[in-house]
C-alpha cells in the first residue's frame, strides 16, 4: 500500500486501533454489542484486515524490504530509497533497476522461479536471525 513507508506513523496508529479492536472480538465483547454498532465494528474490522493484517506485527520500519517485481512495486522502491532502506528486487531485464540495492535479474513471468528465490532469500534472513 503507498504510504506504508514514508507514513509510518499514520499506519502504526491505524495499526493499534486494529490491535485493539482484534483483542475486543477475540475476548467476545463485540458480542455483548446490539444492532448497528455491531454490524459497524464487524465491517471496521474486515476493512482494517484488508488494508493492515500483514502488518500487524510491524513495530518499526524495516531493515530492508524485498519486492517481487521491480516494475509492480516501484512505489515500495520509491519509498525505500527516500528513507534509505536497502531493496532486494526481482527483476525482468526491461525493468528499471537504479534505486534497487540488490537487484536478482530473472524472468518475473515464471511463478516457480519467484517462489524458489523468494524461499531462498527468506530462509537465508531467517538463518541469519536465528545464529
Amino acid at each position: 500500500m503507498g504510504g506504508t513507508l514514508t507514513n509510518f506513523l499514520t499506519i502504526q496508529k491505524n495499526l493499534k486501533k486494529f490491535s485493539k479492536l482484534i483483542y475486543l472480538k477475540n475476548r467476545g465483547f463485540l458480542e455483548n454489542i446490539d444492532g448497528r454498532e455491531k454490524i459497524y465494528l464487524k465491517k471496521k474490522i474486515n476493512k482494517l484486515n484488508r488494508k493492515f493484517g500483514g502488518l500487524l506485527n510491524l513495530k518499526k520500519l524495516p531493515s530492508a524490504v524485498i519486492v517481487a517485481d521491480c516494475k509492480i512495486d516501484y512505489n515500495a522502491i520509491l519509498e525505500a530509497h527516500k528513507l534509505n532502506i536497502p531493496v532486494i528486487g526481482i527483476a525482468d531485464s526491461d525493468a528499471n533497476i537504479e534505486l534497487v540495492t540488490v537487484p536478482i535479474l530473472v524472468n518475473v513471468k515464471s511463478r516457480k522461479t519467484i517462489v524458489f528465490l523468494l524461499t531462498l532469500i527468506l530462509n537465508l534472513v531467517l538463518k541469519n536471525i536465528l545464529k
